[in-house]
């Protein structure tokens, strides 16, 4: 990326790359999508990098709100636009970055800017818009917000040393966005408020459960409609006969905890629990009848369950009682549902 923005002649491949776009290379990060002229077949190193910063450039907060290079090179109300024949009348030969603009948090003379005895009245008109619109914004300011490294890398003339791994610590450190969106719609759809604590957990142990329900998750809850009514609609697990033969098993009838697995349990003693076998049994059931117009049914959810034990039983080691005992922990319930005269009515 800084081979891109500051190009040296001592960096030939930035060179011979430019000759295969009309843009020049040092702008063409910060143009939006829309407005980069893309080669039919594209440089495979530029892609990758354009690529990279498009993917990392808001979601790690790279610049800042009240950047002051966004009003040049990133934003929508800027008079002039970020198409590229707004810049190429004042920008021919060099690109025109805030460092020129800026002394400090003050803005530069016309004259420090730009010789007037070369300038066009266009470039002196799109010079005006950029500094009317920092001053509108106040972004001179001293009370303004400081510079990030990231900013201060890229508006300085001169490169400073050790600037990849600058960029590296930058992407280690930063602060991940909250998904506060995310919380918000499970609050609204299930009419439950979450403290900060449970959703903590229940980000934990849903992370957890995706490992075994990632196809239910990702495929069939994020469509629009379905999802709720099949699972919760003669939910397999939710009768009363089984909460009666599993006796010393609590199963909460709530939302909450069928779709995030919402619980007092550890995430790691819940993990290896036969709760949550049955939980994530009963949503799988879900897409093998998606193309149906059934309702999975105790019967298919007792048959699942019980497969599991046995391929479970079957990786056991009988020469390792650990392995032995921590079998008979978790399945120590379902084996006396299954020899309960329930089971038996269940499944013929």
């Amino acid at each position: 990326m800084l081979d891109l923005h500051m190009p040296q002649t001592s960096k030939l491949w930035t060179g011979v790359v430019q000759d295969r776009y009309e843009i020049a290379l040092d702008t063409y990060l910060w143009l939006p999508k829309r407005c980069r002229d893309t080669p039919k077949t594209p440089d495979p190193i530029v892609k990758e990098i354009v690529g990279t910063w498009d993917a990392l450039k808001h979601k790690k907060c790279l610049l800042n709100e009240n950047s002051r290079i966004t009003p040049i090179l990133h934003n929508k109300d800027f008079p002039p636009g970020m198409r590229p024949i707004h810049f190429k009348h004042w920008t021919p030969t060099d690109s025109l970055w805030a460092f020129q603009l800026l002394n400090g948090r003050s803005l530069k003379s016309m004259v420090d800017i730009l010789p007037l005895e070369n300038t066009t009245p266009l470039e002196m008109l799109r010079l005006c818009q950029i500094r009317h619109f920092l001053n509108a914004k106040r972004i001179t300011d001293e009370t303004g917000p400081d510079d990030t490294l990231f900013e201060q890398m890229f508006t300085k003339s001169d490169c400073t040393p050790h600037e990849i791994a600058k960029i590296y610590k930058i992407l280690i450190c930063c602060t991940i966005t909250p998904m506060s969106n995310f919380r918000r719609n499970w609050e609204k759809e299930l009419l439950h408020t979450f403290t900060d604590e449970e959703w903590e957990l229940i980000v934990t142990k849903s992370y957890t459960s995706t490992r075994c329900s990632r196809t239910v998750l990702s495929n069939i809850y994020g469509t629009e409609g379905r999802n709720f009514s099949n699972l919760h609609g003669g939910g397999p697990i939710t009768e009363d006969s089984v909460c009666h033969s599993l006796r010393d098993l609590t199963i909460p009838d709530s939302a909450p905890f069928f779709f995030l697995h919402c619980n007092e349990m550890p995430p790691a003693q819940y993990k290896n629990a036969l709760i949550s076998t049955l939980v994530t049994v009963a949503k799988s059931l879900i897409p093998l009848f998606w193309e149906s117009n059934l309702i999975p049914t105790l019967r298919d959810w007792a048959l699942k369950v019980n497969e599991i034990y046995q391929f479970e039983s079957y990786k056991v080691d009988i020469s390792k009682p650990k392995q032995q005992e921590k079998l008979t922990l978790k399945w120590f319930h379902w084996v006396q549902f299954v020899e309960s005269p329930e089971y038996l009515a269940l499944i013929t």
